[in-house]
């Protein structure tokens, strides 16, 4: 089966149905486009950020995450370094 993408032009021959009997053709029938499709951009965009949007977001997190956790601990060894500094 031959797999169709748009954009189709209206008389553009995109199969053709086939009557058998056994092995015998007793008919055989163009099928042709009634109309233009164009490519549709905005379904080709939303199904792409369908895929990889979550993903994407996901890997955002864990970066923000580990970005996060690292000025934490620095803040933790300033603080640390001030409060232990007349101790020593």
């Amino acid at each position: 089966m031959k797999e169709i993408s748009a954009p189709v032009n209206k008389g553009q021959v995109l199969g053709a149905v086939v009557i058998r009997s056994g092995q015998e053709e007793l008919g055989r029938v163009d099928l042709v486009a009634a109309a233009d499709v164009q490519r549709d951009w905005l379904a080709l965009c939303q199904t792409f950020l369908k895929w990889v949007g979550p993903p994407l977001l996901f890997l955002v997190w864990i970066r923000r995450r580990v970005v996060l956790n690292r000025k934490k601990r620095k803040r933790e060894a300033r603080r640390r370094q001030y409060y232990n500094y007349g101790s020593e």
